[in-house]
């Protein structure tokens, strides 16, 4: 169940708590600042109560409220974008700015015709119980951009439902990247396109200060149908230091890492040979260093070792 990986018994604000705390649930110093956001918001309310909410537009925007280690909540209803930048960016990695969906809301981001939005984010961030997505797209016309230039740092996805994308979550150089406890639906297509694509630089070492590093994939539910396709966890071009532990994938191409020094334990693979001969449950390509322990393969499913020592 993956509590090996996680820290038992831990001290939240000075209190004990019984069992294991997710990354996600951790505390972070944030600024107490909370801005209220809704479908009807206007730029002219306050945004400083659930009574005067503003637009996403306007929180997101230069000359809005938010600042950097707010949280902006997000109330239940559909928000129509083509595109849109979650910003500003937080401080450091223990002030995020975080855009939140209201508890028990459902937050709905979309496109206004009904198709996955372009979705870019500031480093230092948390995007947390939104959904993202929309009818499934037949081209890599839109996507969720994680990389920077030269790279991006600590941003996170957590408890969201990503729908629809033809190259979902993509990344090119960025280090210290959460995405835990998603749930992934009909994303990835064709043999280059997944749910969810880490990539780093092409060639070794890469230039300076653009390393693939300290990327988390944890308990995320990757779904894919007829038409769909591409790994559902794809770490490429030289990643250092991936994790992907408690993910459930089926009818994805697994997972895929180069690279060195991760760790791929606790996932189950469900029917993810039965799409290509040439694309099994679980292959890696030049990785070293790399454990891979106490994972289920489903019927047809593969493990492709290239026989490293160091693994």
């Amino acid at each position: 169940d993956g509590s090996e990986f996680v820290t038992s018994n831990p001290v939240v604000n000075g209190t004990p708590v019984d069992g294991p705390v997710s990354t996600n649930q951790l505390p972070l110093s944030q600024t107490s600042e909370i801005i209220y956001v809704a479908p009807n918001g206007v730029p002219g309310n306050s945004g400083t109560s659930l009574s005067s909410p503003i637009d996403l537009a306007t929180a997101v925007s230069s000359t809005g409220p938010v600042r950097a280690g707010y949280t902006v909540q997000l109330s239940a209803g559909i928000y129509r974008y083509a595109s849109l930048t979650f910003a500003p960016g937080g401080s450091g990695p223990d002030n995020l700015t975080i855009f939140k969906a209201a508890p028990g809301a459902r937050v709905i981001i979309t496109s206004p015709a009904n198709t996955p939005p372009q979705i870019q984010m500031r480093d230092y961030m948390r995007l947390d119980g939104l959904w993202l997505g929309g009818t499934k797209l037949t081209a890599d016309t839109a996507n969720i951009q994680l990389g920077g230039s030269p790279i991006s740092r600590w941003k996170q996805i957590v408890n969201c439902t990503i729908f629809g994308y033809y190259g979902g979550v993509q990344s090119g150089s960025a280090e210290y990247l959460l995405l835990q406890g998603n749930r992934f639906v009909h994303n990835g297509a064709g043999s280059l396109y997944h749910a969810i694509y880490i990539s780093g630089s092409g060639s070794w070492p890469p230039p300076p200060g653009t390393l693939t590093q300290h990327t988390i994939v944890d308990n995320n539910l990757f779904i894919a149908g007829p038409g769909d396709g591409g790994y559902g966890i794809h770490f490429f071009h030289n990643n250092r230091t991936g994790i992907a532990t408690r993910n459930f994938v089926t009818y994805h191409w697994g997972l895929v890492m180069d690279g060195s020094d991760h760790l791929a334990a606790n996932n189950f693979f469900w029917k993810c040979g039965t799409l290509d001969a040439s694309h099994l449950a679980l292959t890696w390509v030049y990785a070293q260093n790399t454990r891979v322990r106490n994972n289920i393969f489903g019927p047809q499913d593969y493990l492709l070792n290239n026989n490293d020592p160091t693994n």
